[in-house]
């Protein structure tokens, strides 16, 4: 009954903490987040989907897990740019629009969209890269996350058949093979390494390693 009582106060609290800042960027609430449980960075503090009961570890797991999603969402953002909402010829020489978002054969979008519609484009391109991490793996929080940003960066043909993914199925080591992955193919066909892209590497990485990276540089 006390902790029924202790989640019935907690609860408008959280609801007006949300509505009222951006909790993602605000130090405080992490802080008391931290406080609430040191090892909430560990992979199986965040499930994948989060308990359905109104617990205290139901309202940490979840906004846990929403703060990470936000930040790899912010990550995307900006290591892929915006172009001012104008179709352009991404390195690989592929039609993209917003926020890395490839147009695909059938797909029509006009000359130029705005940033509310780039971000709804982007939060259903890595809702797809989260269902098919899904559908390979039963991975959970900050490795869902990492996992899912590789798919949504090169491809989810690319991660099935890599090496990657069949250290991750086995439990085998993936920090040197990670980062081998920070080349593209240019329209002509050529390989190119670029650090750019192994400093993306690196983030997934860490995000992996269940330390969520702050620095988006």
């Amino acid at each position: 009954m006390a902790q029924n009582g202790l989640q019935g106060r907690l609860l408008p609290i959280v609801k007006r903490i949300k509505q009222t800042m951006k909790f993602s960027r605000n130090i405080f609430f992490s802080m008391a987040l931290l406080i609430v449980s040191p090892d909430m960075w560990l992979t199986d503090a965040v499930p994948a989907t989060p308990s359905k009961d109104y617990t205290l570890e139901y309202i940490r797991d979840t906004y846990m897990w929403e703060l990470m999603y936000s930040q790899t969402i912010e990550y995307i953002k900006q290591h892929e740019g915006f172009a001012n909402g104008r179709k352009y010829n991404c390195a690989a020489g592929k039609l993209t629009i917003g926020y890395g978002h490839v147009v695909q054969a059938g797909e029509f979008f006009p000359d130029q969209i705005s940033r509310e519609r780039a971000e709804q484009i982007l939060h259903t391109d890595f809702a797809e890269a989260l269902r098919l991490t899904d559908h390979l793996h039963e991975l959970k929080g900050a490795q869902r996350l990492a996992v899912a940003h590789f798919i949504f960066s090169l491809g989810y043909g690319k991660y099935r058949r890599s090496d990657l993914r069949k250290n991750i199925e086995s439990g085998l080591p993936v920090d040197s093979l990670w980062l081998q992955y920070s080349h593209y193919t240019t329209p002509g066909g050529v390989t190119v390494k670029s650090e750019y892209a192994q400093k993306i590497r690196s983030w997934e990485l860490q995000l992996f390693n269940n330390r969520m990276p702050v620095s988006v540089e």
